[in-house]
């Protein structure tokens, strides 16, 4: 089996960072958050188990900093053989958790479990 791990995060748009970008990138770098080049207010952090409990401080510590909304997602496949068909084989997610956290200004807005990626981190109105 194999696990696979992704970690992202959103800024409310309209949040200007400017010379935060590096400060903040500095700040979080035992957790490798990287702003996208393209686009300031989605980033990415290491993609190995980083702890939930790290991850929700560091969005809370986020939305302090930044006076604005941040999400976390944490995203945990589990690859391995699923189904079997005339002793041939699929590799495929067979088991995921994800966790979702969305902080404002220190605020807890949520905090969610699922056991399939959340969507609503995509569809955020942020």
């Amino acid at each position: 089996m194999e696990h696979e791990y992704t970690v992202n995060g959103r800024i409310s748009s309209g949040t200007e960072l400017g010379e935060k970008t590096h400060w903040i990138e500095q700040d979080f770098e035992n957790l490798g958050l990287k702003f996208n080049p393209q686009d300031s207010s989605k980033f990415a952090m290491k993609s190995e188990d980083i702890a939930i409990d790290i991850l929700e401080q560091a969005c809370l510590n986020l939305s302090i900093v930044l006076g604005s909304k941040v999400a976390i997602c944490k995203d945990h496949e589990v690859y391995g053989v699923a189904n079997v068909f005339n002793g041939g084989s699929d590799y495929e997610v067979v088991d995921e958790d994800c966790h979702l956290w969305i902080y404002e200004r220190g605020h807890c807005i949520a905090n969610e479990h699922t056991k399939f990626f959340n969507e609503k981190f995509v569809s955020l109105p942020l």
